[in-house]
Protein backbone atom coordinates (compact mmCIF):
# COMPACT_ATOMS: atom_id res chain seq x y z
CA UNK A 1 0.00 0.00 0.00
CA UNK A 2 2.88 2.29 0.77
CA UNK A 3 4.77 1.10 -2.14
CA UNK A 4 1.76 2.37 -4.57
CA UNK A 5 1.40 5.46 -3.09
CA UNK A 6 5.02 6.48 -2.91
CA UNK A 7 5.15 5.33 -6.44
CA UNK A 8 1.77 7.28 -7.52
CA UNK A 9 3.93 10.31 -6.17
CA UNK A 10 6.84 10.08 -7.47
CA UNK A 11 5.17 9.58 -10.74
CA UNK A 12 3.46 12.80 -10.35
CA UNK A 13 6.43 14.48 -9.05
CA UNK A 14 8.58 13.22 -12.24
CA UNK A 15 5.28 14.64 -14.89
CA UNK A 16 5.50 17.60 -13.07
CA UNK A 17 9.41 18.01 -13.79
CA UNK A 18 8.80 17.09 -17.19
CA UNK A 19 6.12 19.87 -18.10
CA UNK A 20 8.41 22.01 -16.17
CA UNK A 21 11.04 21.26 -18.46
CA UNK A 22 9.22 21.74 -21.42
CA UNK A 23 8.12 25.30 -20.19
CA UNK A 24 11.52 26.21 -20.03
CA UNK A 25 12.49 25.36 -23.19
CA UNK A 26 9.47 26.99 -24.83
CA UNK A 27 10.29 30.36 -22.63
CA UNK A 28 13.92 29.57 -23.76
CA UNK A 29 13.30 29.55 -27.63
CA UNK A 30 10.53 32.47 -27.28
CA UNK A 31 13.65 34.89 -25.35
CA UNK A 32 16.15 34.00 -27.97
CA UNK A 33 14.02 35.31 -30.86
CA UNK A 34 14.65 39.03 -30.64
CA UNK A 35 11.82 39.62 -32.97
CA UNK A 36 9.44 37.90 -30.36
CA UNK A 37 10.84 39.61 -27.67
CA UNK A 38 10.07 43.24 -29.59
CA UNK A 39 6.58 42.18 -29.56
CA UNK A 40 6.04 41.17 -25.72
CA UNK A 41 8.07 44.46 -24.61
CA UNK A 42 5.68 46.78 -26.79
CA UNK A 43 2.92 44.72 -25.77
CA UNK A 44 3.85 45.34 -22.14
CA UNK A 45 4.40 48.79 -22.59
CA UNK A 46 1.24 49.19 -24.21
CA UNK A 47 -0.57 47.71 -21.23
CA UNK A 48 1.48 49.86 -18.53
CA UNK A 49 0.78 53.30 -21.16
CA UNK A 50 -3.35 52.41 -21.54
CA UNK A 51 -3.52 52.40 -17.66
CA UNK A 52 -5.43 48.86 -18.00
CA UNK A 53 -2.97 47.51 -15.28
CA UNK A 54 -2.92 50.11 -12.23
CA UNK A 55 0.35 49.05 -10.82
CA UNK A 56 0.71 52.49 -8.61
CA UNK A 57 4.18 53.75 -7.57
CA UNK A 58 3.77 53.14 -4.35
CA UNK A 59 3.53 49.68 -4.98
CA UNK A 60 7.69 49.70 -5.99
CA UNK A 61 8.03 51.79 -2.44
CA UNK A 62 9.85 50.76 0.67
CA UNK A 63 6.70 49.19 2.38
CA UNK A 64 6.68 46.42 -0.09
CA UNK A 65 10.51 45.42 0.34
CA UNK A 66 9.09 41.70 0.30
CA UNK A 67 9.35 40.54 -3.26
CA UNK A 68 6.60 37.80 -2.46
CA UNK A 69 4.27 40.75 -1.14
CA UNK A 70 4.80 43.09 -4.55
CA UNK A 71 4.12 39.83 -6.91
CA UNK A 72 1.43 38.44 -5.07
CA UNK A 73 -0.25 42.45 -5.19
CA UNK A 74 0.64 43.03 -8.55
CA UNK A 75 -0.63 39.81 -9.61
CA UNK A 76 -4.00 40.81 -7.80
CA UNK A 77 -3.65 43.85 -9.56
CA UNK A 78 -3.63 41.58 -12.66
Amino acid sequence: SSSLTEAKEFVKRLRRQTDLCNMVKTVRALLNNNSTVTVLRSGLHAIFNEKSLDVTKDLFQEKFRNPKKRQKNIQLKC
